[in-house]
């Protein structure tokens, strides 16, 4: 009786070491799909030349790429961007590769929705030896995008001890006075101001333009001046 108990004991082992090698090597194979680590903001069908390939999107601030639909990440094929789209991983809405010129080849519209409302759409025609040609006539970029000259620079929050120093390049940051990073993030401006968007939080803020040229938090209705240092 001893000895089938021990048998048992041991038969179950075994079929528990099993189960579990079983359920790691199901996990392994999951997790070598490129496509179930949540990269992929759309997908679609490219064709060229009478043939299609099914793939997946992936956007950065600088360029849309495009993967074959398989569990290992191969690039079919990319767009760059006109110019740099800091928000387009939340932005993005929509991608589209229907045959927009009428030759039987697919084109590429790549479609953003920003905070603030405003829209860009970005268009390029395939050309067989240029392949992706960007159609500046086609798309469609917000006027202002870009054009922050009136407000770049360092803007100071009195006795707060607080500093905000917005790029020409539609980034800022909040510091201190020892110009740690606070807060950081993206902006739009608008016919009033300039809107914030937190990258950490999501959240945003509008700054409206006073007529004295300053900045006003709508929120709490803090003033900020421009200053031409930490002080």
């Amino acid at each position: 009786m001893k000895h089938l108990e021990q048998f048992l004991s041991l038969a179950l082992a075994l079929v528990l070491c099993l189960c579990l090698a079983a359920c790691g090597n199901s996990d392994d194979a999951a997790g070598d799909d490129w496509r179930t680590i949540g990269m992929v903001v759309d997908s679609g069908t490219i064709t060229h030349d009478g043939d299609s390939v099914d793939v997946l999107v992936t956007v950065s601030e600088s360029s849309a790429a495009f993967y074959r639909d398989i569990p290992e990440q191969v690039l079919f094929d990319s767009v760059a961007f006109p110019m740099d789209i800091p928000d387009a991983e939340q932005a993005f809405h929509s991608i589209s590769f229907d045959d927009l010129d009428g030759d039987g080849e697919s084109d590429v519209w790549v479609s953003f929705l920003h905070e603030n409302g405003d829209v860009t759409d970005l268009i390029w025609i395939w050309d067989p030896e240029e392949r992706y040609v960007y159609r500046e006539d086609l798309s469609a970029i917000p006027a202002d995008e870009g054009d922050l000259s009136d407000y770049a620079g360092l803007w100071e929050y009195p006795d707060e001890k607080l500093w905000l120093r917005i790029y020409e390049d539609a980034t800022w940051e909040f510091v201190n006075d020892q110009e740690d990073v606070l807060e950081y993030g993206t902006l739009w401006e608008d016919e009033n101001g300039v809107t914030l968007h937190f990258d950490g939080s999501g959240d945003t803020l509008q700054l409206d333009r006073t007529v004295s040229g300053d900045l006003i938090n709508s929120v709490n209705g803090g003033m900020l001046f421009p200053t031409e240092g930490i002080r």
